[in-house]
């Protein structure tokens, strides 16, 4: 048979399968009423990757393969597209939310790997200092029209550092207790379409946006904004000493109605004060109701396990079964086998 013969007959054959396999699926013990005609091996020799293969057969492209060249459409396919034309990455970010991703073994702030490789832009000189400036001023964003170089001085005017901020405003000096500060600051927010209320100052690397007060013993001190909204919320004292016994101690949680909550929020219905291990077991929830460091919901372990009995009744192995549900919910088999034994942080999940 001709290369292109076995392409095709390997084509057909995947199409006829009700789930697509992935590369590690490609094996005989799964389909044992129609097995693969060829090895996975064979297909990336003749496709060049596994990825070819699925775009071959019009199959979603479920993960990078590292031995294919990192384009932009394939860095655009772990973005979404906002109203004003962002490419927001979804995976790893950086504190300061700039896109992280590991390429050629080399780890890149993805706008600059776009701007500078991909965009073939080099440094316009090697005598003032430069950097990948985002023009839209989000950080997330890695969409190649939004990129330019820019020295220190020309991001600083156009503000970027992070996020859209304004510059920093301060009260009037006639504002002198903790309590008027705040007011003061709060009736500067802007409120935006989730009804975060965004405070006019930057943050500080933590995400948070901070005050200072000097008090009556002439001591400057630095307050978190947003556990200051808290406080005065639930009718705490707004007081350096109160605020000194209560950080240690509790932490303030954001439960803004977004994918990722804000920290920058001081919307007071936007925060929730709780006390030592209650703060961390809330703290490893977002408001979808998804677990730090997984992508599976909470009300989705019942269905995975249910799944997981359902290929055990069909003759799957533990592992293919793994992979399997992997495939459907777009995570690791790890953090399915997680799911299903109930193990780490699905201990409490029945």
């Amino acid at each position: 048979m001709t290369d292109e013969e076995i392409k095709a007959e390997a084509i057909e054959w995947a199409k006829r399968q009700p789930d697509f396999p992935k590369a590690q699926d490609w094996v005989i013990n799964r389909y044992e009423s129609d097995p693969p005609p060829y090895s996975s091996r064979t297909l990336k020799k003749l496709f060049g990757s596994y990825n070819n293969f699925r775009r071959a057969c019009e199959a979603e492209i479920l993960k990078h393969d590292p031995n294919e060249p990192v384009t932009l459409d394939v860095l655009k396919q772990d973005c979404i597209v906002d109203e004003q034309g962002c490419w927001i990455w979804q995976k790893s970010t950086e504190q300061d939310g700039y896109a992280k991703k590991g390429i050629g073994g080399k780890n890149w702030r993805v706008h600059k790997y776009v701007h500078e490789v991909l965009g073939n832009n080099p440094k316009p000189d090697t005598k003032n200092k430069y950097t990948v400036d985002h023009k839209c001023q989000v950080t997330s964003c890695i969409n190649p029209e939004h990129l330019r170089w820019a020295t220190a001085s020309d991001q600083a005017k156009n503000q970027t550092r992070g996020k859209k901020y304004k510059q920093s405003v301060s009260p009037p000096k006639s504002h002198s207790c903790l309590e008027e500060r705040l007011n003061w600051y709060l009736s500067q927010c802007e409120v935006d379409a989730n009804g975060c209320m965004i405070p006019p100052n930057k943050p500080t690397g933590t995400g948070y946006v901070t005050i200072e007060y000097i008090g009556r013993n002439k001591a400057r001190k630095v307050y978190r904004l947003h556990i200051l909204s808290a406080l005065q919320k639930d009718n705490h004292p707004l007081n350096q000493e109160y605020y000194e016994s209560f950080t240690p101690n509790h932490e303030v949680l954001h439960k803004c109605p977004v994918t990722k909550p804000d920290k920058r929020c001081c919307n007071p219905e936007h925060l929730k004060i709780v006390k030592g291990a209650e703060a961390r077991r809330e703290n490893a929830l977002d408001t979808r109701d998804y677990h730090s460091g997984y992508r599976l919901k909470h009300k989705e372990i019942p269905e995975i396990r249910e799944i997981y009995r359902d290929c055990l009744e069909q003759g799957w192995n533990k592992v293919n079964s793994y992979r399997h549900i992997a495939s459907i919910y777009e995570v690791s088999a790890d953090a399915i086998g997680d799911a299903v034994r109930g193990t780490r942080k699905w201990k409490d999940v029945e």
